[in-house]
């Protein structure tokens, strides 16, 4: 059976000190210290949400068509999706517009499965070359 320990079964050297820490406001371990400053916030860019080969192919295309649509998200199969960059259409014609710094084997794969699904859209990847944009067509 355990027995409570009082003031009275210390040695007088702790008796003295556990005396000082109940008549004080505080004690040494609940010194008060000043508040944490917290982190500051990690900003995320705003904006358009275009990278630079983005934007100037958004701002050459926008001359020269009207209607031109950001991201539309195309069902592929099983949960899979593809977002081209810009949807474009005119006179009767849909076309998809990627525009791509290097081309990752899933992206090709994903924009290869969305020609084959929407053949009635035409998929074209765009990129820089020497300051030249050049252009491939997609087939199905």
């Amino acid at each position: 059976m355990s027995r409570r320990v009082t003031i009275a079964d210390l040695s007088p050297k702790f008796q003295a000190e556990a005396y000082r820490q109940i008549t004080t406001k505080t004690t040494p371990t609940m010194t008060p210290t000043a508040e944490p400053t917290a982190k500051p916030r990690i900003r995320q860019k705003s904006g358009d949400g275009l990278n630079k080969w983005e934007r100037e192919h958004h701002e050459r295309i926008r001359r020269e068509w009207r209607h031109v649509y950001r991201e539309p998200t195309l069902p592929l199969a099983n949960g899979l999706r593809y977002k081209p960059d810009f949807l474009v259409h005119f006179g009767g014609d849909t076309e998809a517009h990627e525009v791509k710094g290097h081309m990752r084997d899933d992206a090709a794969a994903k924009i290869k499965m969305a020609a084959h699904l929407y053949p009635w859209i035409k998929f074209r990847l765009f990129w820089k070359e020497r300051g030249q944009w050049k252009m491939q067509e997609v087939l199905p």
